[in-house]
């Protein structure tokens, strides 16, 4: 991704704000037929959406996933999806288009809370929240069935927090622009390990990154100040102190390095939680123009929120790139736990797993970088769950294929 060090991305004057949705939920025979196809899953569901740019529709493309949570997928060209439930283990085989049912469990570790895809889509990566470990696949079969190859268990100390860090916790495996490296996220240790993927070795380097002590590093993302294809920063956001780390990303011959720079708070101070103790970030998102969105989770206010953040020249003489907070609009729900772009990146979708609204889509300025603080569209969590809303069984994940 190729962005200026000017400040251009952080000088938008207002939020751009999408016209106010009402009645957005529609049954499926008020679908355009130019709407974006969307997959959504969690507690009990598999659904698969059309999104018209004003409404999210229902379609007769999905099921109940009695008993079973799918809190993560990852989509394989051309129509293949597969599918993990934090609270079991294993991994399953789905199609789509149409979305068939479950095509099998096959081998995997338990609390697996992440999967990720190499470059070529013929390794497929699990991070285990439940185990501390890392799985890796070999995605290559024709029947696109998944040939376990081996785990990964992570070294080192486990971080202070005596109830979230009494182990190492997997939280998130993400490729770096050269395909050669995954930078783990240990929620559990403090660390962000570096898996070597050169040689199709799948080693961890010796040499891991230490976050602050106590500080729960959660997902992150590559950014590359140079465009090509290394990355020269990595931002990671930290569930346990709501905050986002910024580091530097060099290729030594060893392989991979990140330098500790600058964190900032996941809120402004015109935007607090109103309970910081229960307060826990959740997703990081980089667009490709760099612009950088965090979820604010539990946060104590009426909805939680997401907080966009650009990088910005230290000053005009320092051209060090620091995190510089742009605005924060609500998630429209509570606990937003996943959040992707649209694939021209002009929509946000957001997942809450409890409040009112199971579903936000919220516009984005692509100039600007800035959401609308107005949805496009709603999802009320009542047409998701037949759980009461509040009870956390709002849906989980959510992906334009």
């Amino acid at each position: 991704m190729k962005f200026s060090h000017s400040t251009m991305l952080a000088l938008a004057a207002s939020l751009v704000s999408a016209a106010p949705s009402t009645g957005s939920f529609v049954p499926h025979d008020e679908a355009a037929k130019s709407s974006r196809k969307l997959i959504v899953s969690g507690a009990g569901q598999i659904l698969a959406l059309d999104f018209t740019g004003a409404a999210l529709v229902t379609t007769k493309d999905n099921f109940t996933d009695t008993g079973k949570a799918a809190s993560w997928m990852a989509f394989k060209e051309s129509n293949n999806l597969y599918a993990v439930d934090e609270n079991s283990k294993g991994i399953r085989l789905f199609r789509t288009g149409p979305l068939t049912k479950e095509l099998g469990v096959l081998p995997g570790s338990a609390g697996v809370v992440h999967l990720a895809f190499d470059r070529e889509q013929t390794r497929l990566i699990g991070s285990s929240y439940g185990q501390g470990s890392i799985d890796v696949w070999d995605s290559t079969n024709p029947d696109n069935s998944l040939k376990y190859i081996k785990n990964i268990t992570l070294p080192g100390d486990h971080g202070p927090d005596p109830l979230r860090q009494t182990q190492h916790r997997a939280h998130q495996a993400v490729l770096d622009p050269s395909g050669d490296f995954f930078a783990v996220n240990d929620l559990g240790g403090d660390m962000i390990h570096i898996l070597d993927t050169r040689k199709d070795t799948y080693k961890l380097l010796e040499k891991g990154v230490k976050v602050e002590a106590g500080a729960g590093p959660r997902h992150g993302a590559f950014l590359s100040l140079k465009g090509g294809h290394y990355a020269t920063h990595y931002a990671v956001v930290c569930e346990l102190t709501n905050e986002i780390h910024l580091f530097s990303v060099s290729y030594p011959d060893a392989g991979m390095e990140m330098k500790y720079m600058s964190k900032v708070s996941t809120y402004s101070p015109a935007f607090p939680p109103a309970n910081a103790s229960s307060a826990a970030a959740g997703e990081l998102v980089v667009a490709s123009s760099g612009a950088i969105y965090v979820s604010n989770r539990l946060s104590g206010n009426k909805t939680d929120s997401i907080s966009h953040f650009a990088l910005e020249s230290k000053s005009t003489n320092d051209t060090t790139p620091i995190l510089v907070f742009q605005s924060q609009v609500s998630s429209f729900g509570i606990a937003p736990r996943m959040m992707s772009l649209s694939k021209d990146e002009s929509v946000m979708f957001v997942t809450n797993v409890n409040g009112d609204n199971g579903i936000a889509a919220l516009s984005r300025d692509k100039t600007t970088g800035m959401l609308g603080d107005k949805p496009m569209a709603l999802m009320p969590n009542s047409m998701w769950s037949t759980q009461p809303a509040g009870q956390g069984f709002g849906p989980q994940f959510i992906q334009e294929l």
